[in-house]
């Protein structure tokens, strides 16, 4: 998973510049050129990303059973993201 993690890496940055942005920025300040020019920036990177993590997700099956460490860390980076957290995958292994 090395290489998904390195892709988040190249991303986020930009991702949560987006976030700063949307959060700040008030009605009357709408610039949709500022957005766009902010996605740009890592769209094409999160794109790839997404497209490459479906085959590492579907590779992680090998790995698959009830009660394993893996589905165990899985079942709870998915509960800390459904509520909102900020964290790292790796956190839960």
């Amino acid at each position: 998973m090395e290489k998904n993690v390195e892709q988040h890496h190249a991303f986020m940055s930009g991702l949560e510049e987006l976030e700063k942005c949307v959060k700040s920025m008030k009605v009357e300040e709408y610039d949709r050129e500022k957005l766009r020019g902010i996605i740009d920036q890592f769209g094409g990177k999160l794109t790839a990303h997404l497209s490459e993590e479906i085959d590492t997700l579907l590779e992680l099956e090998k790995y698959d059973g009830v009660g394993t460490k893996l589905v165990k860390a899985f079942t709870e980076f998915d509960k800390a993201m459904q509520q909102g957290e900020k964290v790292s995958f790796s956190t839960y292994l």
